[in-house]
Parts: C-alpha cells; structure tokens; sequence
C-alpha cells in the first residue's frame, strides 16, 4: 500500500509540473494512472478491514474476501473518477472504460463516480475542464461553441468611428513596408475613395507577392504600386504589382445596427478571425475575435459599460498585440 500511495504521489506531482511547462508528456494516461493507484488503494483498505459480513456486503457472505472485494474493480472505478474530474467528460468516459474493460456489470459504479467527480470539479474550480483552464490562462483566442449571449446591445453601441489601419490601390512598396514593420495585423482592409471595403488581403500573402514580384523583376522598386483589384487596361502597361489574385474582394461585413449575439453566432459557425463593421457602406471598425471574448467575459461578471469607450472594441488604430494575433 505505501508503494502505490509513493507512486500515486510522485506522478500526480510530476503531471502538475509537466502539464502547466507544456511538455508534452500527457495528461490522460497519468489521470488514469493516478486514479487507479487510489482506487486500488481504497480497494485494499477496505478488504484489510474485515467488513465483507457487513450490510453492505450481504451476498458475499460464506465467500473469502478476496474473492468478494475485488481491488481492481476499485482501481477501474477510481481511475474513471479522477479522469471524469480533470476533463469533465461524463458519458464519453463511462463508454471509453466499458470498452477498456468489457465488464458491463461494472457500468453502474463507473457512472456514479464519473457524475460525483464532475459535480465536485464544477464546485471547487468551475465548469471548465483543465484543458479550457489553460486556454483561458495562455489568452488563446478559443470560442467554446456552448457560448451564449443575452445582450441586446448592437455593435453601434460598442463602436465609434475611429481610424483604422487599411490600405487602397495604388499604394506604393514603400508604404506597404512602412505598415507592416509599424504593426503585427495578420490582415488589412482594402478601401477606395469613399473608405467603401473593396477587399481584404492577409498579411502573408502581401509579403508573398512582394518578394515575388521582387525576385521575377530587379526594376520593382519602393515606389512600385500595388493593385488590389484587376487593373484596367489604361494602366496594365504601367509597371505594377498585381494582387488581385490573393485578394478577398467580398469579405464578410455586418453593419452598425446587429446584434452582438449574431455577431457571435457568425464567429461561431464560420470560424472568423474578425469581421469588417460598417456603417452607410463605410467601414468605422473592425471585431475580432478577442474581442468579441472580452466583451462576452465582461458580460458574464456584470461589468459591461454601456456604451464602451472609444477604442475599447475593434481599435486598430494603433498596434496591438492583442488584436495582431487575430488578425
């Protein structure tokens, strides 16, 4: 008993360490691990107690212990406790364990344990399993699809207008370089005249066709300019870089007056990074997808301004790194 007490508590403090320093030495298997050392551990003091004529052990009556407690079947059920309990899996695990072990007179104990186990998890540290604990600790930019909201704020309510980092057609080399080195967008608005939304380029591939068209042509220089719609054929003997063909020419864009829950609802079923916020066909802000996470979070602990300030939302005025990792 004391080497699987040892054992249990050297692996539950070595999975601590390796699992919060991200090595990859993995969580699943040292829950089962440590879970089976308890149950066995539970199961062996109660067979040394002597109690197999109890109440409780009424059928085992005239049978040796070692026959009617059986500490594997603990080790089986404590396992699948203190698994349910670190991932917050419930009818999944009982039919992982029922695969495992093939014994379906073992279901109804599994089930117990695996309910009480997510019961006292969700009461000690919150509904969120380890694994989304970790996601909200490193800031990772994760919308769980059980996310739902009840505001009735639009996104008028949550932005102002305000500058936005963007370019147009006939933007030169130069100045391309000059907004990459000033901020880490993972993409940018493409405007006309009028700052209607024309497009919408990723960063990455805005460097591709630079450096390509660097590497196929020595005379691109820094006042080449770029064009992010098909040129015209009164400029097609101009010398340009023509990036129309990685540009998104009909990015997705909601106006002033949605609502945040659609708002949330297209993040959720599209998988976006951001959306393009208009207002009279003129873009005035961008969402991303962290932000759409503070707001929710705030709505969640009650601490919602209304309406936010200028900038708190969609600001690209300015580099952020918050906002660089989403777009």
């Amino acid at each position: 008993m004391t080497d699987l007490a040892a054992a249990a508590f050297v692996k539950f403090l070595l999975t601590i360490f390796t699992f919060g320093i991200k090595v990859p030495a993995g969580l699943f298997v040292p829950s089962l691990f440590v879970g089976a050392c308890c149950g066995r551990l539970l199961g062996m003091f109660v067979r040394n107690l002597g109690i197999e004529s109890s109440y409780w052990f009424t059928e085992c009556e005239g049978v040796p212990a070692s026959f009617c407690i059986i500490p594997g079947i603990y080790a089986v059920v404590g396992a699948a406790s203190v698994l349910g309990g670190v991932t917050r899996m419930t009818l999944s695990l009982v039919v992982i364990v029922f695969e495992l072990t093939g014994g379906l007179e073992y279901l109804v104990p599994v089930m117990i344990a695996v309910l009480i186990s997510k019961w006292v998890g969700d009461w000690v540290g919150g509904k969120l399993s380890i694994y989304e604990t970790h996601i909200v600790l490193n800031g990772y930019p994760y919308l769980d699809p059980k996310w739902e909201s009840n505001s009735t704020m639009t996104m008028g309510d949550l932005l102002l207008p305000q500058d936005i980092v963007h370019i147009s057609n006939g933007v030169s080399v130069g100045d391309i370089i000059t907004i990459l080195d000033s901020c880490d967008y993972k993409g940018f608005p493409v405007l006309d005249e009028s700052r209607y939304v024309i497009g919408w380029i990723p960063r990455k591939y805005l460097i591709f066709s630079i450096d390509m068209a660097r590497s196929m042509d020595t005379a691109i220089g820094m006042e080449t300019e770029l064009m992010f719609t098909k040129p015209d054929d009164r400029i097609s003997t101009a010398k340009l870089i023509d990036v129309s063909w990685f540009t998104d020419t009909n990015p997705l864009q909601i106006t002033v007056a949605t609502p945040v829950n659609r708002v949330l609802q297209l993040f959720k079923s599209l998988g976006l990074r951001s959306i393009c916020v208009t207002s009279q066909s003129q873009l005035i802000g961008i969402v991303t997808r962290k932000d759409l996470l503070q707001y929710l979070s705030m709505e969640e602990s009650s601490e919602l301004p209304s309406p936010l300030p200028q900038g708190h939302y969609g600001s690209l005025s300015s580099p952020s790194a918050q906002q660089a990792d989403d777009r």
